[in-house]
Parts: structure tokens; C-alpha cells; sequence
């Protein structure tokens, strides 16, 4: 289609109401000095004229620009490439060839399902963008799906219909599974950073003093299980709450070599990403959902994401048994799980005293320790606990080779499983300290492509021998490098 298409007017609205939030603010900053310097002196019928002339004035300016703006925004594709032209008083062209086009993905703000629009974001390759490429504002469903197949290179127009297709293996997220995972997953930790930090900052807003009067009536040890209760249980809320926002109606369609992800209540996201630029998946299990069977899948996709290594939730609660029959159907390149080859038994103490960890560890209590003494020689069992983490860990770790597919798996609390395809890995290296050397140690790193420029995976203190050995097996048509510190 080489005729230029202008958005939905639609548009005219959104960018009229962003236009006129963006001129609020310096409006009234006036307004408010004048109301600091005078009080409610000011509050006359003159005044009450001029900001009611200024409101004026701020709605012609704003629709103003909104017309404008729609009228010299266009858009089309033309012998293999996006032709964008926007600008009111500054004309700008932009042209995208099609095999640059990472990822498509339409999302609807409350305002857009009101006006029943979407927002169309055309994510590049080399971006690494806070920004997507190219963002319109205001599409029509219909024209929306016809735009994200053409720049998929479906060899369909912008004119044409869609035709009857055969049906597209879908997989959907059930309001139970749903609610388990806003239950268990790493949202809850954001809950109870946000709700220390209202508890911080709103003690003049809460009546702190009444609420404790009240738990006072109770036994003191009655009084801190309700008290801990009642946090525990708006948190846990809280962290519902995120997810649900998140991730309710959680939708995954296989449509032919495209993966549509659907998702949202507030904001609905429907994301399209070419699984040939699926660069690897991570199985992600928490440290709650582990004993449950339960996983996250989590993928790597080239040019996708606004930031270096950042990974996309593929679907959110799976069960562990489920995900090989999941990756075969959606994303069959990448299915592959085996039995894990284990880390030597001399990389047992590195991993129990692992600088990073104890360290910190020795530093957090320390300083109870002095200051509470005695009852505060407690705070020295996060030693031993963390001790403890790093053997964990050390029974996690561990690798596989599977046909031409590099399997990883190590612990920091989630266990993480990486299926690493071998055309995928950019980059494989050796790396080895004295230490590691003097017993035979190394740590293996592979890196793929992720938003703007990489994800490294990295697993520490495997047998020397071993980590060689997939340097060989990934040398073939590839670079490898080994490093030495």
C-alpha cells in the first residue's frame, strides 16, 4: 500500500489532552505564586475571569494542535519500507525497512478503550530505546491487525481483509492460575517496599497513635501476631493486586512464525514478537512456587525490550510438567529440557563462602552485634543462613548439552533454567581466577542478543575441563575467547 494513511481521529483527542497537560503545569505556576503571595485575596470575579480566559485560550491552543498534528501525521508502506511524516511546524520523515522491525506491539490505555482505538509501537532492531521506534497514537483494531501482519512481511496490505485462516494454537491464563500468581510471585517484595515506604512517609497522614491504642487492648504477644497478620495480608494484597493489573486476561497465540501476547485490565497490551528472533527462554522458579511445580516462562528476544538484558514474560504460571509439551507447541526450536550434568564437588566451599555473599553478611551483622550486644549476637546467624544459600546454590547449578541446544541452570533464590540454542549464542568465554585455577575451576558465560544490546549468562566454578568442552562445542562457525584474570 503506497498511499499515505493518516491515524483514527481519534487522535485528535489524545494528543489535544497531552498538548493541554503539558501547558497546564507552566500555566499555573503563576496562578500559584500569586495565591502564595495574596491568600485568598486573590479569588476575585477579575481573577475568576482571567483564569477562566487562560482555560480558553488552553483548549483553542491544545485542539489546535491536536488537528494539526493528525492532519500532518501519515503513514504507509512502500517498496519495503515504514514511511512515517509527522510535525506541526517542523516537517519529519522516516523511513524503516521492514527487516528491521523487531516486534509490533498494540496496547489500549482507558481512554483508547473508550474511543475504541489502540496504540500501534513499532519496536527496531538496535534500540535499546526508553522509546519505541515509532508509536501511533490512535489505529483502528481492524487496521491495526492489518498493519502489524504487513510489517511482519505477511504480504498483506493495508487494503486488504484478513482471510479465514486455520486455527492458531492459543493459550490462555485462568483467573485461578492468575490469582496464584500475583500470590507467589516477586510482586510481593515490591508491595512491601511500597507500603514501608508509605508507613515512612505518611506518619502525620495515618493515625498511628489511635491504631496502636487499639492493639494495646490485646496481649502483647496477641497484638504483634494480628499486627504482623494485618501487614502480611495487605501486602500479600497489594501483590495481587499488581499482577491482576498486569497480567489478567493473559493470552499467547502461535499466529504461523509470529508470538501474540495479550494481556492487561487498565491498560490492555497485545505485543507481537517473530519467534526467529527468540533468542533464548528462561524457566523461572521461585522460591515459593518451586515446591509447587510451578514456573515462570521468560524470553530473550533480539531488539525487544528498553533495556540491555531485559527478558519478556512468555506466560505467567505454568506447571513445571507442562512446559516441554508448552515450548513443542510454541516455540518448537527452543523445546528442550534433559537431566543436568552437576558442578565438581570442589566447588562446594566456593560457593558456601562466595566473597559476594558473605561478605555483605559479615558487614549487615556486624553492626547489631556491636551496637545490641548481647542480644544482638543474633544477627550473626545470617552468616551461617547465607552459608547455607550458597550451598543451596551449589546443588542448583548445574548444565547439559541437548542436540544443538546449551542448557543452564543456577540459583541466586528463583532457580533458573536458560535453553540457550547454539546459532543463538553471540558470544562463548572461559574465564578463570588464580583461585579457580589452583583447583581446576572456571566460570562459563554465554551471551545472546537482548533489547538494546545483550543478556550474559553466567555459570561459576564448573569443572575447567568441561567448560572447554562446550567452548568446542560452541567454536563451530563461531568466536570464542578464553580469559584469564
Amino acid at each position: 500500500m503506497s498511499e499515505p494513511h493518516r491515524l483514527h481521529p481519534a487522535a485528535i483527542m489524545l494528543w489535544t489532552l497531552r498538548f493541554a497537560r503539558e501547558l497546564f503545569i507552566p500555566a499555573i505556576i503563576p496562578l500559584g505564586i500569586q495565591f502564595f503571595r495574596h491568600g485568598l485575596d486573590i479569588l476575585n470575579a477579575q481573577t475568576m475571569v482571567l483564569v477562566a480566559a487562560g482555560l480558553l485560550v488552553l483548549l483553542l491552543a491544545s485542539g489546535t494542535y491536536g488537528v494539526l498534528a493528525w492532519r500532518r501525521f501519515t503513514y504507509r508502506i512502500d517498496e519495503g519500507e515504514l514511511h512515517v511524516e509527522q510535525g506541526v511546524i517542523s516537517r519529519n520523515r522516516r523511513f524503516i525497512p521492514l527487516e528491521r522491525i523487531q516486534a509490533v506491539d498494540l496496547s489500549q490505555g482507558l481512554l483508547q478503550r473508550l474511543l475504541g482505538v489502540v496504540r500501534v509501537q513499532v519496536e527496531t532492531a538496535g534500540g535499546g530505546r526508553s522509546s519505541p521506534e515509532v508509536s501511533l497514537a490512535a489505529v483502528s483494531r481492524d487496521d491495526a491487525n492489518r498493519l502489524r501482519r504487513a510489517l511482519a512481511g505477511q504480504h498483506e496490505t493495508l487494503d486488504e481483509r484478513p482471510q479465514m485462516e486455520t486455527p492458531a494454537p492459543v493459550r490462555r491464563l485462568a483467573f485461578a492460575d492468575l490469582l496464584i500468581a500475583g500470590s507467589t510471585s516477586g510482586r510481593v517484595g515490591i508491595a512491601l517496599s511500597i507500603v514501608v515506604s508509605i508507613i515512612a512517609f505518611a506518619d502525620d497522614l495515618i493515625p498511628f497513635d489511635a491504631i496502636a491504642g487499639q492493639f494495646g487492648r490485646l496481649s502483647g504477644f496477641g497484638a504483634v501476631v494480628l499486627a504482623a497478620l494485618l501487614f502480611a495480608g495487605f501486602v500479600w494484597f497489594l501483590g495481587v493486586l499488581g499482577t491482576t493489573l498486569a497480567h489478567a486476561g493473559f493470552t499467547l497465540t502461535r499466529d504461523g512464525d509470529n508470538l501474540t501476547i495479550e494481556r492487561g485490565l487498565l491498560e490492555r497490551r497485545h505485543a507481537t514478537i517473530p519467534i526467529d528472533r527468540i533468542q533464548s527462554i528462561r524457566v523461572v522458579e521461585g522460591i515459593v512456587r518451586q515446591p509447587f511445580g510451578l514456573v515462570e516462562l521468560r524470553i530473550d528476544s533480539a531488539g525487544y525490550g528498553e533495556h540491555s538484558g531485559e527478558s519478556t514474560v512468555l506466560f505467567p504460571l505454568l506447571r513445571r510438567d507442562d512446559v516441554l509439551p508448552f515450548l513443542r507447541e510454541m516455540t518448537p526450536a527452543l523445546a528442550a529440557l534433559a537431566t543436568f550434568n552437576q558442578l565438581p564437588s570442589r566447588a562446594r566451599r566456593r560457593y558456601a563462602l562466595r566473597l559476594s555473599q558473605v561478605g555483605p553478611a559479615i558487614a549487615l551483622a556486624a553492626l547489631p552485634a556491636i551496637a545490641l550486644f548481647p542480644l544482638g549476637l543474633v544477627a550473626l546467624l545470617l552468616i551461617p543462613a547465607v552459608m547455607l544459600l550458597g550451598l543451596w546454590q551449589y546443588r542448583t547449578a548445574g548444565w547439559v548439552v541437548e542436540n544443538d541446544t546449551l542448557l543452564l541452570r543456577w540459583r541466586i533464590l528463583s532457580r533458573t533454567t536458560v535453553i540457550l540454542p547454539r546459532r543463538r549464542i553471540q558470544q562463548a568465554e572461559s574465564r578463570r581466577t588464580p583461585f579457580q585455577r589452583r583447583v581446576r575451576l572456571a566460570t562459563f558465560a554465554a551471551r545472546v542478543a537482548s533489547g538494546g544490546s545483550g543478556a550474559a549468562f553466567d555459570l561459576q566454578h564448573m569443572d575447567d575441563a568441561e567448560a572447554n568442552r562446550l567452548l568446542t562445542w560452541f567454536a563451530a562457525g563461531h568466536r570464542t575467547g578464553t580469559t584469564e584474570l
